[in-house]
């Protein structure tokens, strides 16, 4: 570990080789697994799992009793709500909000919180919003500033606002030729 961070309050389990960077707080009852990398001025919340060999960049919100899979990879500026989760090997574009109130200032919005769920394998662009009570299925591409706001069938491309599947991930080609299959031999 490395750099200047605050432990808000006993019950931290910080993993071997995972290196947390200056100005981050972290609360109790958290979990962060082996070889992660925690960028600057992240804040973790209580009751927060993260797996092993996760990225989470600089300026993220994490607002607890969430789960985050292994391998997953935040960029910078992602807000993750309370209850959120994650899967493994996903990938989270900058200023991304994953949301959890169907209706704010309700005086019954706790509850009926509901946040998404994220499953292994899926890539969201950047400045989207994922609504709450969201599946967004295994291997599906979201694209930059799409609004998700149902739920999303795995190797699904969903683009737009409000978010609507364009094509299955399977069937995306290499423009450039580089690839045959840029996301792999997917296999439902």
């Amino acid at each position: 570990m490395i750099g200047k961070y605050t432990i808000v309050e006993k019950g931290v389990n910080i993993g071997s080789n995972t290196r947390i960077l200056t100005h981050c707080y972290i609360y109790k009852d958290v979990t962060i697994g082996n070889n992660c990398f925690i960028g600057h001025h992240t804040t973790i919340r209580p009751f927060s799992k993260i797996g092993h060999h996760t990225q989470i960049g600089s300026y993220n919100q994490l607002e607890g009793y969430l789960e985050i899979g292994n391998y997953v990879k935040f960029h910078s500026d992602v807000h993750v709500c309370q209850g959120s989760k994650i899967g493994d090997r996903v990938f989270i574009a900058p200023r991304t909000t994953l949301l959890n109130t169907l209706h704010p200032l309700c005086p019954k919005a706790k509850e009926c919180v509901r946040a998404p769920i994220i499953e292994d394998d899926v890539k969201i662009g950047a400045n989207c919003t994922i609504s709450p009570n969201v599946r967004i299925g295994k291997g599906s591409l979201i694209g930059s500033a799409t609004n998700v706001i149902k739920d999303v069938p795995p190797y699904s491309i969903v683009i737009g606002n409000p978010g609507k599947i364009v094509k299955d991930v399977r069937d995306v080609e290499c423009p450039f030729g580089l690839i045959e299959k840029p996301y792999g031999d997917l296999n439902p």
